[in-house]
């Protein structure tokens, strides 16, 4: 058996072990590592539905077990290459269509820090200054953003909830 700092960790299944389901991007999988008696390990993955029944038997043989989430390897490969204020500047175009109070004070407090970073300029104010209208200086692209006022939401706990979005 080797020593847990040289072993190799095979790849993950496209499929579950055991109910032979597609691990789609997006999906929860769990795995665990079993010895095989020999110079390598054996990996087994199994879908979420799979792992609760396996979860009560496991093998002897298994080393360890952990939980993951299939990644969209396309989108992973688009991310890699973005810069902080690119993110940024997506996640702002994702916050602006939400609804809730707390996803527009969010949109808001990036959109200021996008418009200092000169990465959006701001047009004019619509419905009664309730709402700004920003331009994205790349492509033009405008995007209602509505005003909130600094004093009504928890700026702080704001930053920290964006620079968790941003990290991911």
């Amino acid at each position: 058996m080797k020593l847990p700092f040289q072993i190799e960790i095979p790849k993950r299944s496209a499929a579950c072990c055991a109910g032979e389901e597609r691990l789609e991007p997006g999906m929860d999988y769990f795995s665990i590592l079993v010895d095989s008696d020999g110079d390598e390990f054996m990996r087994e993955d199994y879908c979420s539905a799979c792992w609760t029944a396996k979860a009560e038997n496991l093998p002897d043989a298994m080393l360890t077990h952990w939980k993951s989430k299939v990644i969209d390897q396309k989108q992973a490969q688009e991310d890699l290459f973005k810069s902080r204020d690119e993110k940024a500047l997506a996640l702002l175009k994702e916050l602006s269509q939400s609804e809730e109070a707390e996803k527009q004070s969010e949109a808001f407090i990036l959109c200021l820090y996008l418009a200092r970073k000169r990465h959006l300029y701001h047009r004019k104010d619509i419905d009664e200054g309730q709402v700004g209208l920003y331009e994205v200086a790349a492509t033009e692209e405008m995007l209602p953003i509505k005003k909130i006022s600094l004093a009504d939401i928890d700026a702080e706990k704001i930053q920290k909830e964006i620079a968790r979005k941003l990290k991911v």
